[in-house]
This record gives structure tokens, sequence and C-alpha cells, in this order.
């Protein structure tokens, strides 16, 4: 068992979380690198954090567009309703009008 440095580059961290992901184990990976298995779980953990919130980020996108289409949408029909309710009321108006002169 080879003692390392204290802190291990980036790149040796993802390469025995790699090889605990393809089924080795924690503790023969200790054995070999020279790490205690806990410090090898935080490794793990901290990579499974961050690959959640990479998803959840990619989500929080998705999401995001769908929402301002939906909003795109709902302002054209806003639009839309606004003009037929001007319509709808300068016909009212002009009925009222010759309704009125009627009598």
């Amino acid at each position: 068992m080879k003692k390392n440095s204290k802190h291990a580059s980036k790149q040796l961290k993802q390469e025995i979380i790699n090889m605990h992901l393809s089924g080795r184990s924690v503790k023969s990976l200790a054995e070999e690198y020279g790490y205690n298995k806990q410090t090898i779980y935080n490794w793990i953990y901290a990579f499974d954090n961050s690959v959640n919130l990479d998803i959840n980020l990619d989500d929080a996108r998705i999401k995001i567009q769908t929402l301002q289409a939906r909003v795109q949408e709902l302002e054209y029909e806003n639009e839309i309703l606004k003009k037929a309710t001007a319509i709808l009321y300068k016909d009212c108006s002009i009925k009222a009008d010759t309704s009125e002169s009627d009598y």
C-alpha cells in the first residue's frame, strides 16, 4: 500500500470513482491507492451530488424554456382577447346608439 500526498488530483479522484462505478469495492480501492475508505466515499458522494445538480439544472432549463413558451402563447391569446373585446364593445355601442334613436 503506497502513501499518497495530502490531496489527490481531480483526475485521480475521477479515475477512482469510475473504477468504483465499474464494480470495484471501496475497500480494494482504498488499499490500492492508500486513501481512507471514508475519503473515497466522500469523493463518491460529492460526485453523485454534482451529477444530480447538473441533472437538476438541465431540468430547470427545460422547465424555464417551457414556461417562457407558455407565457408567449398566453400573451398572444391575451392580445387576441383584447382586440375581440374592443370589437364587441364597439359593436354593442353602435347597437345601443341605433336602438335609442328608434324611440
